[in-house]
């Protein structure tokens, strides 16, 4: 073997063992590591584990749904079933799943975005509705329902 190729592999070597001390120092709450250029994830969302579970976040977006229409007037939408839903960390734009976009925040939230569809009802063909559920309180951050032909 080379010079070279020996300083490689040990300069491998000692990046392997450096990227071990790295992890095993971190700090409580790090969700990542840098090693070099490349970034390494060591564990999931720190705060997720009070965030609301997503049966919670569907349960809180159907009573508002159901509150706003009668709060409206409105005869209320019955059938809603969820279409779409994701969990984010630091969002401040929520979108639907075909990209539009229905919410924007100046500061970064914990939400569970929802998207819900119903039959057809009251003279309406297609009748959804889109919700961000706050995932520490569960409180609605922004709400949409549209109906249409």
């Amino acid at each position: 073997m080379t010079r070279r190729t020996i300083a490689a592999v040990a300069g491998c070597l000692l990046a392997i063992i450096g990227g071990v001390v790295v992890l095993e120092v971190k700090q409580p709450g790090d969700i990542t590591k840098k090693l070099g250029s490349l970034v390494l994830i060591v564990q999931g969302h720190p705060e997720a584990v009070n965030d609301i579970d997503q049966r919670e976040a569907v349960a809180a977006a159907l009573g508002s749904i159901q509150a706003r229409n009668l709060e409206n007037g409105a005869i209320p939408v019955t059938g809603y079933r969820l279409t779409s839903a994701y969990h984010a960390f630091g969002l401040t734009r929520a979108t639907t799943r075909d990209g539009r976009s229905t919410a924007t925040w100046g500061d970064p939230k914990e939400g569970w975005a929802l998207e819900f569809a119903a039959p057809p009802q009251q003279g309406w063909a297609h009748v959804s509705a889109f919700v961000v559920i706050d995932a520490r309180s569960g409180n609605v951050d922004s709400f949409s329902e549209a109906k249409n032909n």
